[in-house]
Protein backbone atom coordinates (compact mmCIF):
# COMPACT_ATOMS: atom_id res chain seq x y z
CA UNK A 1 0.00 0.00 0.00
CA UNK A 2 1.36 3.43 -0.78
CA UNK A 3 0.60 6.57 1.39
CA UNK A 4 0.87 9.60 0.22
CA UNK A 5 0.82 12.72 2.95
CA UNK A 6 0.38 15.95 2.85
CA UNK A 7 3.00 18.74 4.07
CA UNK A 8 1.55 20.38 7.43
CA UNK A 9 2.58 24.08 8.20
CA UNK A 10 2.37 26.82 10.37
CA UNK A 11 3.38 30.58 10.70
CA UNK A 12 2.31 33.94 12.53
CA UNK A 13 -1.00 35.53 10.86
CA UNK A 14 0.54 38.18 8.46
CA UNK A 15 -2.50 38.64 6.43
CA UNK A 16 -1.42 36.57 3.72
CA UNK A 17 -2.02 32.83 3.07
CA UNK A 18 -0.49 30.09 4.26
CA UNK A 19 0.19 27.14 2.12
CA UNK A 20 2.52 24.19 1.19
CA UNK A 21 2.20 21.84 -1.69
CA UNK A 22 4.41 19.26 -0.91
CA UNK A 23 3.81 15.86 -0.58
CA UNK A 24 5.89 12.97 0.93
CA UNK A 25 5.18 9.27 -0.22
CA UNK A 26 5.82 5.95 1.78
CA UNK A 27 5.15 2.26 0.74
CA UNK A 28 6.71 2.84 -2.96
CA UNK A 29 8.53 -0.07 -5.01
CA UNK A 30 12.59 0.68 -5.25
CA UNK A 31 12.93 3.10 -8.27
CA UNK A 32 9.39 4.03 -8.29
CA UNK A 33 8.13 8.59 -8.09
CA UNK A 34 5.43 9.74 -7.78
CA UNK A 35 4.52 13.61 -8.76
CA UNK A 36 1.82 14.70 -6.45
CA UNK A 37 0.99 18.07 -4.95
CA UNK A 38 -1.36 19.56 -1.73
CA UNK A 39 -4.23 21.97 -1.91
CA UNK A 40 -4.91 24.09 0.84
CA UNK A 41 -4.55 27.73 2.17
CA UNK A 42 -5.07 29.33 5.90
CA UNK A 43 -5.01 33.07 5.88
CA UNK A 44 -6.52 33.96 9.51
CA UNK A 45 -5.94 32.79 12.43
CA UNK A 46 -6.98 28.80 13.17
CA UNK A 47 -6.19 25.76 11.59
CA UNK A 48 -6.95 24.46 7.36
CA UNK A 49 -6.49 20.93 6.01
CA UNK A 50 -3.50 20.51 3.35
CA UNK A 51 -5.48 17.83 0.67
CA UNK A 52 -3.41 15.54 -1.47
CA UNK A 53 -4.76 16.13 -4.94
CA UNK A 54 -6.20 13.54 -6.80
CA UNK A 55 -3.65 14.11 -10.03
CA UNK A 56 -0.67 12.37 -8.63
CA UNK A 57 1.67 10.38 -11.20
CA UNK A 58 3.37 7.04 -9.96
CA UNK A 59 6.20 6.20 -12.05
CA UNK A 60 8.73 3.56 -12.47
CA UNK A 61 12.31 3.73 -12.59
CA UNK A 62 12.14 4.15 -16.60
CA UNK A 63 9.75 7.35 -15.82
CA UNK A 64 6.50 4.95 -17.08
CA UNK A 65 2.91 6.19 -15.57
CA UNK A 66 2.41 3.10 -13.64
CA UNK A 67 -0.49 5.08 -11.74
CA UNK A 68 -2.87 2.53 -12.42
CA UNK A 69 -1.12 -0.43 -11.12
CA UNK A 70 -1.71 1.14 -7.64
CA UNK A 71 -5.31 0.32 -6.56
CA UNK A 72 -4.84 0.76 -2.80
CA UNK A 73 -3.13 4.56 -2.20
CA UNK A 74 -3.76 5.89 0.96
CA UNK A 75 -4.06 10.43 0.82
CA UNK A 76 -3.18 11.87 4.26
CA UNK A 77 -3.76 15.41 4.82
CA UNK A 78 -1.65 17.67 6.38
CA UNK A 79 -2.38 20.60 9.16
CA UNK A 80 -1.90 24.50 8.29
CA UNK A 81 -2.34 26.35 11.13
CA UNK A 82 -2.04 30.48 11.69
CA UNK A 83 -1.02 31.57 15.24
CA UNK A 84 -2.63 34.82 16.00
CA UNK A 85 -0.08 37.86 15.82
CA UNK A 86 1.04 39.14 19.08
CA UNK A 87 0.08 43.10 19.30
CA UNK A 88 -0.48 45.57 22.13
CA UNK A 89 -2.67 48.24 22.86
CA UNK A 90 -1.73 51.24 24.92
CA UNK A 91 -3.74 53.94 26.40
CA UNK A 92 -2.21 57.71 26.09
CA UNK A 93 -2.24 59.65 29.47
CA UNK A 94 -5.08 62.37 29.17
CA UNK A 95 -6.32 65.46 31.44
CA UNK A 96 -8.39 68.19 31.47
CA UNK A 97 -9.57 71.37 33.98
CA UNK A 98 -11.89 70.64 36.10
CA UNK A 99 -15.27 71.44 34.38
CA UNK A 100 -14.43 71.10 30.69
CA UNK A 101 -15.51 68.41 28.30
CA UNK A 102 -13.46 65.33 28.28
CA UNK A 103 -10.76 65.10 25.27
CA UNK A 104 -10.76 62.54 23.09
CA UNK A 105 -8.56 59.56 24.32
CA UNK A 106 -5.99 57.95 22.15
CA UNK A 107 -3.95 54.59 22.48
CA UNK A 108 -0.88 53.83 20.47
CA UNK A 109 -0.93 50.34 18.60
CA UNK A 110 1.59 48.11 17.50
CA UNK A 111 1.84 44.97 15.52
CA UNK A 112 -1.01 45.29 13.65
CA UNK A 113 -0.45 44.32 9.70
CA UNK A 114 0.38 46.87 7.43
CA UNK A 115 -3.07 48.01 6.38
CA UNK A 116 -5.39 46.74 8.90
CA UNK A 117 -6.87 48.07 11.97
CA UNK A 118 -7.38 46.85 15.47
CA UNK A 119 -10.31 47.71 17.18
CA UNK A 120 -10.68 48.82 20.77
CA UNK A 121 -12.89 51.21 22.75
CA UNK A 122 -11.60 53.47 25.22
CA UNK A 123 -13.32 54.34 28.84
CA UNK A 124 -12.41 56.20 32.03
CA UNK A 125 -13.65 55.59 35.45
CA UNK A 126 -17.03 58.15 36.16
CA UNK A 127 -16.67 61.29 38.14
CA UNK A 128 -15.52 65.06 37.80
CA UNK A 129 -14.44 66.18 40.96
CA UNK A 130 -10.61 66.94 40.56
CA UNK A 131 -8.36 64.18 41.02
CA UNK A 132 -6.95 60.50 38.88
CA UNK A 133 -9.07 57.99 37.26
CA UNK A 134 -8.33 55.21 34.59
CA UNK A 135 -8.54 54.91 31.27
CA UNK A 136 -9.00 51.38 30.73
CA UNK A 137 -8.32 50.04 27.31
CA UNK A 138 -11.35 47.19 25.99
CA UNK A 139 -10.13 45.16 22.81
CA UNK A 140 -12.88 44.42 20.52
CA UNK A 141 -13.04 41.28 17.73
CA UNK A 142 -9.70 41.05 16.88
CA UNK A 143 -9.19 36.75 16.64
CA UNK A 144 -6.12 37.37 13.99
CA UNK A 145 -4.38 38.74 17.28
CA UNK A 146 -2.91 37.81 20.49
CA UNK A 147 -3.69 41.57 22.36
CA UNK A 148 -2.08 43.08 25.22
CA UNK A 149 -3.39 45.74 26.80
CA UNK A 150 -2.07 48.87 29.09
CA UNK A 151 -4.67 51.12 31.02
CA UNK A 152 -3.80 54.65 31.52
CA UNK A 153 -4.27 57.81 33.67
CA UNK A 154 -6.68 60.15 33.64
CA UNK A 155 -6.28 63.46 35.72
CA UNK A 156 -8.97 66.20 36.04
CA UNK A 157 -6.58 69.27 37.21
CA UNK A 158 -7.90 72.00 39.82
CA UNK A 159 -9.41 75.26 37.84
CA UNK A 160 -7.52 78.43 38.11
CA UNK A 161 -9.05 81.37 39.98
CA UNK A 162 -8.03 84.86 40.42
CA UNK A 163 -9.44 87.53 42.74
CA UNK A 164 -9.28 90.91 42.76
CA UNK A 165 -10.75 94.20 44.32
CA UNK A 166 -11.01 97.25 42.25
CA UNK A 167 -9.19 100.14 43.20
CA UNK A 168 -10.45 103.10 45.15
CA UNK A 169 -10.18 106.99 45.22
CA UNK A 170 -11.31 109.53 47.89
CA UNK A 171 -10.63 113.06 49.09
CA UNK A 172 -9.19 113.77 52.69
CA UNK A 173 -11.99 114.71 55.07
CA UNK A 174 -9.78 114.13 58.29
CA UNK A 175 -11.44 110.63 58.72
CA UNK A 176 -9.88 106.90 58.31
CA UNK A 177 -11.14 105.86 54.99
CA UNK A 178 -11.30 102.36 53.58
CA UNK A 179 -10.82 100.78 50.68
CA UNK A 180 -13.43 98.98 48.27
CA UNK A 181 -14.31 95.85 49.98
CA UNK A 182 -16.23 94.34 47.23
CA UNK A 183 -14.07 91.29 45.20
CA UNK A 184 -14.50 89.51 41.71
CA UNK A 185 -13.61 86.26 40.77
CA UNK A 186 -12.48 85.19 37.38
CA UNK A 187 -12.62 81.82 35.14
CA UNK A 188 -15.57 80.40 37.36
CA UNK A 189 -17.76 77.77 36.51
CA UNK A 190 -21.66 79.31 36.06
CA UNK A 191 -23.63 78.68 38.66
CA UNK A 192 -20.71 78.46 41.17
CA UNK A 193 -20.50 81.08 44.03
CA UNK A 194 -17.15 81.91 45.50
CA UNK A 195 -16.64 83.56 48.85
CA UNK A 196 -13.76 84.43 50.56
CA UNK A 197 -12.65 87.44 53.82
CA UNK A 198 -10.97 90.64 52.31
CA UNK A 199 -9.40 93.02 54.60
CA UNK A 200 -9.61 96.81 52.74
CA UNK A 201 -6.57 99.13 53.14
CA UNK A 202 -7.63 101.84 55.50
CA UNK A 203 -5.85 105.21 55.55
CA UNK A 204 -6.41 109.15 57.05
CA UNK A 205 -3.71 111.28 55.71
CA UNK A 206 -3.37 111.91 51.79
CA UNK A 207 -1.12 109.01 50.03
CA UNK A 208 -1.83 105.57 48.93
CA UNK A 209 -2.35 102.52 50.73
CA UNK A 210 -2.16 99.11 49.46
CA UNK A 211 -2.08 97.01 52.42
CA UNK A 212 -5.24 94.97 51.48
CA UNK A 213 -5.28 91.17 52.29
CA UNK A 214 -6.89 87.62 51.94
CA UNK A 215 -7.74 85.36 53.93
CA UNK A 216 -6.26 82.47 51.67
CA UNK A 217 -7.77 79.71 54.16
CA UNK A 218 -10.93 81.15 53.87
CA UNK A 219 -12.11 80.81 50.58
CA UNK A 220 -15.43 78.86 50.16
CA UNK A 221 -16.82 77.80 46.89
CA UNK A 222 -20.20 76.10 46.52
CA UNK A 223 -22.32 74.93 43.54
CA UNK A 224 -25.61 75.30 45.09
CA UNK A 225 -25.60 72.89 48.26
CA UNK A 226 -22.29 71.09 47.22
CA UNK A 227 -18.86 72.66 48.43
CA UNK A 228 -16.79 72.25 45.27
CA UNK A 229 -13.70 74.53 46.79
CA UNK A 230 -11.47 71.37 46.56
CA UNK A 231 -11.68 71.72 42.47
CA UNK A 232 -10.49 75.46 42.97
CA UNK A 233 -6.96 76.83 42.84
CA UNK A 234 -6.28 80.19 43.73
CA UNK A 235 -3.53 81.40 41.55
CA UNK A 236 -3.16 85.24 42.07
CA UNK A 237 -4.86 87.69 43.97
CA UNK A 238 -4.90 91.57 43.42
CA UNK A 239 -5.71 93.71 46.86
CA UNK A 240 -7.47 96.85 45.42
CA UNK A 241 -5.34 100.13 46.79
CA UNK A 242 -6.89 103.06 48.80
CA UNK A 243 -5.59 106.80 47.43
CA UNK A 244 -6.26 110.04 49.61
CA UNK A 245 -6.23 113.12 47.41
CA UNK A 246 -5.39 116.22 48.49
CA UNK A 247 -8.94 118.72 49.28
CA UNK A 248 -9.98 120.08 46.20
CA UNK A 249 -10.88 123.67 48.04
CA UNK A 250 -8.50 123.52 51.51
CA UNK A 251 -10.78 123.93 54.34
CA UNK A 252 -10.19 127.17 56.39
CA UNK A 253 -9.61 127.35 60.18
CA UNK A 254 -9.78 131.16 61.32
CA UNK A 255 -7.12 132.16 64.42
CA UNK A 256 -8.67 135.06 66.08
CA UNK A 257 -5.85 136.83 68.87
CA UNK A 258 -7.68 138.14 72.08
CA UNK A 259 -9.15 141.56 72.37
CA UNK A 260 -9.92 143.82 75.28
CA UNK A 261 -12.25 146.36 74.46
CA UNK A 262 -14.42 147.83 77.58
CA UNK A 263 -11.61 148.65 79.28
CA UNK A 264 -11.75 152.67 80.96
CA UNK A 265 -9.21 154.08 82.24
CA UNK A 266 -8.74 153.96 85.78
CA UNK A 267 -4.92 154.00 86.52
CA UNK A 268 -4.38 149.53 86.20
CA UNK A 269 -2.47 147.39 83.75
CA UNK A 270 -4.92 146.72 80.78
CA UNK A 271 -3.55 143.70 78.20
CA UNK A 272 -4.88 141.48 75.18
CA UNK A 273 -2.96 138.13 75.40
CA UNK A 274 -2.97 135.00 73.48
CA UNK A 275 -5.76 133.93 71.32
CA UNK A 276 -9.47 133.09 71.34
CA UNK A 277 -9.04 129.34 70.72
CA UNK A 278 -6.45 127.05 68.86
CA UNK A 279 -7.96 124.39 68.48
CA UNK A 280 -10.79 123.68 65.56
CA UNK A 281 -13.22 120.27 64.93
CA UNK A 282 -13.46 119.37 61.29
CA UNK A 283 -16.08 116.65 59.85
CA UNK A 284 -16.40 115.44 63.50
CA UNK A 285 -11.87 115.82 64.00
CA UNK A 286 -10.06 117.56 66.47
CA UNK A 287 -7.00 119.93 65.00
CA UNK A 288 -4.44 121.98 66.83
CA UNK A 289 -2.95 124.83 65.83
CA UNK A 290 0.39 125.74 66.02
CA UNK A 291 3.31 128.24 65.24
CA UNK A 292 1.79 131.54 65.73
CA UNK A 293 2.43 134.03 68.46
CA UNK A 294 0.48 136.97 69.43
CA UNK A 295 1.89 140.80 70.27
CA UNK A 296 0.26 141.10 73.81
CA UNK A 297 -0.25 144.76 73.91
CA UNK A 298 -0.81 146.39 77.59
CA UNK A 299 -1.01 149.60 78.71
CA UNK A 300 -2.43 151.97 81.88
CA UNK A 301 -3.46 154.50 79.40
CA UNK A 302 -6.13 155.37 77.00
CA UNK A 303 -5.13 153.48 73.97
CA UNK A 304 -5.82 151.78 70.51
CA UNK A 305 -3.05 148.57 70.08
CA UNK A 306 -3.48 145.71 67.68
CA UNK A 307 -3.09 142.02 69.14
CA UNK A 308 -1.14 141.05 66.15
CA UNK A 309 -0.38 137.44 64.87
CA UNK A 310 2.50 136.86 63.42
CA UNK A 311 3.99 133.43 62.67
CA UNK A 312 3.38 130.22 60.15
CA UNK A 313 0.78 128.10 60.81
CA UNK A 314 1.41 124.23 61.54
CA UNK A 315 -2.02 122.40 61.64
CA UNK A 316 -1.79 118.82 63.42
CA UNK A 317 -4.28 116.46 63.90
CA UNK A 318 -5.53 114.50 67.17
CA UNK A 319 -2.37 111.23 66.26
CA UNK A 320 0.28 115.01 65.76
CA UNK A 321 0.19 114.29 61.86
CA UNK A 322 1.37 117.40 59.95
CA UNK A 323 -1.55 117.96 57.99
CA UNK A 324 -1.12 121.73 57.22
CA UNK A 325 -1.44 120.97 53.57
CA UNK A 326 -5.03 120.47 53.63
CA UNK A 327 -6.03 123.04 55.42
CA UNK A 328 -6.10 127.41 55.33
CA UNK A 329 -5.63 129.00 58.20
CA UNK A 330 -6.88 132.79 58.25
CA UNK A 331 -5.91 135.03 61.21
CA UNK A 332 -7.97 138.11 62.73
CA UNK A 333 -5.68 140.35 64.99
CA UNK A 334 -7.35 141.66 68.61
CA UNK A 335 -7.84 144.77 69.61
CA UNK A 336 -6.59 146.31 73.27
CA UNK A 337 -8.69 149.40 73.74
CA UNK A 338 -8.68 151.33 76.79
CA UNK A 339 -11.60 154.19 76.65
CA UNK A 340 -11.11 157.84 78.69
CA UNK A 341 -12.73 157.82 81.90
CA UNK A 342 -15.57 160.53 81.74
CA UNK A 343 -15.72 163.00 84.88
CA UNK A 344 -18.45 165.84 85.71
CA UNK A 345 -17.35 169.09 86.89
CA UNK A 346 -20.05 170.94 89.30
CA UNK A 347 -19.51 174.70 90.47
CA UNK A 348 -19.83 175.61 93.58
CA UNK A 349 -22.51 178.18 94.55
CA UNK A 350 -20.96 181.53 96.39
CA UNK A 351 -22.37 184.47 97.54
CA UNK A 352 -21.33 188.14 98.24
CA UNK A 353 -22.39 191.74 99.85
CA UNK A 354 -22.96 193.96 97.65
CA UNK A 355 -20.02 197.00 97.92
CA UNK A 356 -19.40 197.82 94.20
CA UNK A 357 -16.38 196.63 94.39
CA UNK A 358 -15.00 193.98 92.06
CA UNK A 359 -12.10 192.92 93.13
CA UNK A 360 -13.57 191.30 96.63
CA UNK A 361 -15.21 188.19 94.80
CA UNK A 362 -15.18 185.14 96.57
CA UNK A 363 -13.11 182.43 95.68
CA UNK A 364 -14.77 180.43 92.99
CA UNK A 365 -14.75 176.11 93.17
CA UNK A 366 -15.65 173.36 91.83
CA UNK A 367 -16.92 169.94 92.85
CA UNK A 368 -15.78 166.48 90.76
CA UNK A 369 -19.06 164.38 90.87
Amino acid sequence: AVTLTAASDTKTYDGMPLTNSTVTAAGLPAGFTVEATASGSQTNAGTGANVVNDDYIIRNAAGEDKTADFTEVTKVPGTLKVNPKAASITAQNANKIYGEADPTFTAIVTGAVSGETITYTLSRTEGEDAGTYEITVTPGNNPNYQLTSQNAEFTIQTRPITVSVENRTVTYNGSEQSGNTIYTFSNLLAGHTATITYTPPRGTLVGTYSDGSYDIGSLNITNGNDTVTDNYTLTATTAGTLTINPATEPNVFTVVARSSTNNVYDGTVKSATGFETLEFVFNGNTYRVSGLSTSDPSSTGVCSLTNKITGTPVVKDANENDVTSQFKVDTVNGTLTIAPRPITVKADNKTKVYDNNTDTDPELTATDL
